[in-house]
């Protein structure tokens, strides 16, 4: 099984998926870019898929 890290964003009505990345790294630069830029609460979520 595969896991993902997924970058949501919360825009007054739930979570939403933003964008996916493979490392937890490059999920931590995107989430920060996305802090940096837009007021809404963002959050990293692990993912797991079946392949």
């Amino acid at each position: 099984m595969k896991c993902t890290w997924v970058i949501q964003g919360n825009y007054g009505y739930g979570w939403d998926d933003l964008t996916e990345e493979e490392t937890k790294e490059e999920a931590l630069k995107q989430k920060e870019c996305y802090d940096k830029n837009e007021a809404s609460p963002h959050r990293i979520i692990k993912r797991y898929v079946n392949e």
